[in-house]
């Protein structure tokens, strides 16, 4: 909806009651529009007042509204069961129970008040400046009583010190915000009813700290810790479910829901601690690449090939079509799997073999694989081509 007097003049509206004490949100429920209230013959106002304050209903507490929700017949309905709750609010001068003695006069003195009684209702009509009324409705005060410092009635006192619960807790949803940029309306409401949860677990938080006199985390630190221990079941869950992970995104996991991977590198011919070289092969190994058809070395002296190295399965074929199926089954990034970097000499044409030395243990992203000797698998490919080289040693 467009509301032209707000910061944010387009969004979904909703509406929400807050306690004033602690900002706490009891409940929400978002505007659909002005038909809302038609088939049960209701304001509006009445109609989202009644519905959010279910949750409170008999507890004798006060309401405090602006004068979109203030009216006559809603106040008193309120102090009726199963509501038993009074109201203060701002009401406008258009009511047809306003008496024109309480509506905006030129004559009247600034800082003058007039207060009417109907029963249990009191309506008050302030005067702060010489072209502005104010005028209040109030289930709470039964006395004509105004503050002898300010000179304010003391049921305009009593509103503006419990007006601002709604106003306040918009604002910290917006200071801590996960919305994202979207025109998804449904992804929308979704990023607002994350935020009010969040918010809302943050002030349960904070009020259990003060019980247990123990001074709270941050704001933001407890977002932090709170996002983690969401998605930590459903790491777990996809750690066990997909043993065939990238190498980087199971380590982030882990560490991620603080399991300790110490014992990750626990296969065969893996040593623990850190490498500089390939645990399977001799960093100083010569190769002979025999390189497929229609593929050719660069001119220039070396071309370099990402490599990665693992123990052959076994009784696996020297085949390249054995090989490839070897590697299906073998996670490149798993604790099974080293990488490194080999360099090539070119000598002759593409029916010509050119020799190879690895030159570092560097580890990163493989570009694919080939070759077997005894109980070594290697396999290289170019790394921009993404051309396959067989070789023999």
């Amino acid at each position: 909806m467009y509301i032209p007097n707000k910061p944010a003049k387009y969004g979904i509206n909703i509406v929400l009651v807050c306690d004033v004490r602690s900002k706490y949100m009891i409940d929400a429920s978002p505007y659909l529009g002005k038909n809302t209230g038609i088939t049960i013959n209701e304001p509006l106002g009445s109609y989202y007042c009644k519905l959010l304050t279910k949750t409170i209903d008999g507890t004798n507490r006060n309401l405090t509204s602006d004068n979109w929700f203030t009216s006559i017949p809603l106040a008193e309905q309120l102090l009726k069961p199963p509501y038993n709750l009074t109201l203060i609010g701002t009401i406008r001068n258009n009511k047809q129970e306003i008496p024109a003695e309480f509506k905006h006069n030129s004559l009247r003195g600034v800082g003058t008040s007039l207060f009417g009684f109907h029963e249990k209702l009191t309506l008050v009509s302030y005067k702060p400046k010489p072209q502005k009324t104010v005028l209040l409705l109030s289930t709470m005060h039964d006395k004509p009583s105004v503050d002898p410092v300010s000179g304010k009635p003391v049921i305009i006192q009593s509103y503006n010190e419990t007006k601002g619960a709604v106003d306040t807790f918009d604002q910290m949803c917006g200071h801590s915000s996960c919305s994202r940029k979207t025109k998804r309306w449904p992804l929308c409401m979704f990023y607002g009813m994350l935020n009010m949860a969040l918010l809302n677990s943050y002030i349960i938080y904070v009020s259990n700290c003060e019980i247990m006199k123990t001074k709270p985390m941050t704001r933001r630190e407890f977002l932090k810790k709170l996002s983690k221990d969401l998605c930590k079941d459903w790491c777990a869950i996809r750690l066990e479910e997909r043993p065939l992970m990238q190498k980087r995104v199971r380590a982030a996991i882990n560490e991620s829901i603080g399991h300790n991977t110490d014992d990750d590198t626990d296969e065969p011919g893996i040593k623990k601690g850190k490498r500089s070289r390939c645990d399977f092969c001799d960093p100083k190994l010569k190769l002979s690449i025999i390189l497929k058809q229609d593929y050719h070395l660069g001119e220039s002296p070396k071309d370099q090939f990402l490599v990665m190295c693992m123990p052959a399965p076994v009784g696996i074929e020297t085949s390249e079509q054995s090989i490839s199926e070897a590697w299906k089954i073998k996670p490149p990034y798993s604790s099974g799997v080293d990488q490194h970097r080999f360099t090539f000499s070119y000598r002759g044409g593409a029916d010509s073999a050119a020799t190879g030395t690895c030159v570092c243990g560097a580890r990163g992203p493989h570009e694919a694989f080939t070759t077997v000797k005894g109980t070594n698998t290697i396999s290289i490919y170019e790394k921009e081509k993404k051309a396959t080289a067989l070789g023999k040693f």
